[in-house]
């Protein structure tokens, strides 16, 4: 990720982060998760990418319900 931040390549960067929350979520570490997640759906949103936003966002809520954190 950091390589492709350098280089400018932002949004393979989120690309990844996406990738990570997955694998984090796999391993049942979902706090992880929750922060590429809400990474990713910032970055989402900032570029107009509704649809995407709206399946990351779904994501992030299973991923916070399964923390069994009610406040996010």
């Amino acid at each position: 990720m950091g390589t492709y931040k350098h280089i400018g390549r932002l949004r393979l960067a989120r690309q990844v982060g996406t990738e990570l929350a997955s694998f984090y979520g796999k391993l049942g570490d979902h706090h992880k998760a929750c922060t590429f997640l809400d990474t990713a759906l910032q970055c989402a949103d900032a570029e107009g990418w509704h649809h995407l936003a709206t399946f990351m966002r779904q994501e992030y809520a299973r991923c916070c319900q399964r923390m069994s954190d009610k406040e996010k």
